[in-house]
């Protein structure tokens, strides 16, 4: 009864921890100074940014591996002991003791799952992989209105060129009193010319007349250009620019008719299952499907209207190439 009693002490201390800290994480990001194994189903710490909970998720579900091989064998031992105690009342006794134990250990290994599974699917379920990023960016040009092929005054090494792969909140930067980005409104470098270097479905470019993003001049999304497209600048120039990236995925947005930038506010991305929504619980309206550009992967969602997986179900799917909304039923509140 020994093990049975630590292993079920065990379980309640784990638990109490990773419900009262579920949600703190650590601060600072360095390597940690311990190499842990590999667990199967949960990410691996690897630095001290990693999240509490997600640190606990590992440390849980390692215990559960142990802690059920533990198990299992107390349990062959006992079996083991009682076949070779064959006229020793004493020894067969013990060794019934030990073949109960072991199996009430497993039984506690399995109600603590399923009790926290109840209680929050997300401590004990693998986490959701990171989003694949969509990739490429736009090059802007001064002095060339055909992207560096020949200037529009002076001489072709007058050419001016800068890829932009990222949101710039100013074109025009200085630090210590060193201009760092010279472009646009305020800048020398005034663009003439845009080579789009993504796929539209991809990424959405949009040009503003403030910094920080403030006042639209111009978008540019599936509608008005494609990959590797040249085109002329022909607008006011810019103090800022934002990139939009779109990765391939399941969309889930909280309006009926797809729209919304505010990631996590208006919609959510998934690229795998998940057994919770988490905030976006019972406010997905309609849904979209977006590929990458050479369709390697196809994407189909079954929403649920309860956790893991539960209640009422609806599927839905997409080809490629098909950028339509689609409404989620009114009457089903989506939870996973």
């Amino acid at each position: 009864m020994k093990i049975f009693q630590r292993t079920f002490l065990l379980f309640v201390l784990i638990s109490f921890l990773i419900l009262l800290f579920s949600s703190f994480c650590f601060a600072q990001q360095r390597k940690l100074e311990i190499i842990y194994p590999a667990v199967p189903g949960v990410q691996t710490p690897m630095t001290t940014k990693t999240a509490l909970p997600d640190y606990l998720r590992y440390v849980f579900t390692f215990t559960i591996i142990i802690s059920g091989l533990v198990a299992f064998g107390a349990m062959v031992y006992g079996g083991i002991l009682y076949l070779t105690s064959t006229g020793d009342p004493a020894k067969i006794s013990d060794a019934k003791d030990q073949v109960t134990a072991s199996f009430l250990g497993l039984i506690i290994i399995l109600s603590s799952f399923l009790i926290l599974n109840t209680i929050n699917p997300q401590l004990v379920l693998p986490a959701k992989p990171p989003l694949e990023p969509a990739t490429g960016g736009i090059k802007i040009y001064a002095n060339s209105n055909d992207c560096g092929e020949t200037p529009t005054t002076g001489k072709p090494e007058d050419i001016n060129e800068f890829l932009i792969n990222q949101s710039y909140p100013a074109l025009y930067a200085t630090k210590d009193s060193t201009v760092i980005l010279d472009w646009g409104t305020d800048g020398t470098y005034k663009i003439s010319s845009i080579r789009f270097l993504s796929n539209p479905q991809d990424l959405t470019i949009e040009f503003y007349s403030g910094n920080d993003y403030l006042g639209s001049i111009k978008k540019y999304d599936e509608t008005n250009y494609q990959k590797n497209d040249c085109q002329p600048y022909a607008v006011a120039q810019p103090k800022s620019v934002k990139l939009d990236s779109h990765p391939p995925g399941v969309y889930l947005y909280a309006t009926e008719n797809c729209t919304g930038n505010k990631y996590g506010e208006d919609y959510v991305i998934y690229q795998s299952s998940s057994a919770t929504l988490q905030e976006f619980d019972n406010k997905t309206q309609s849904i979209k499907f977006r590929y990458d550009s050479k369709g390697e992967t196809k994407f189909a969602a079954i929403l649920h209207e309860k956790e893991n997986y539960m209640g009422e179900a609806v599927l839905y799917d997409q080809e490629q190439g098909d950028v339509n909304c689609q409404s989620v039923s009114d009457t089903l509140s989506v939870s996973s």
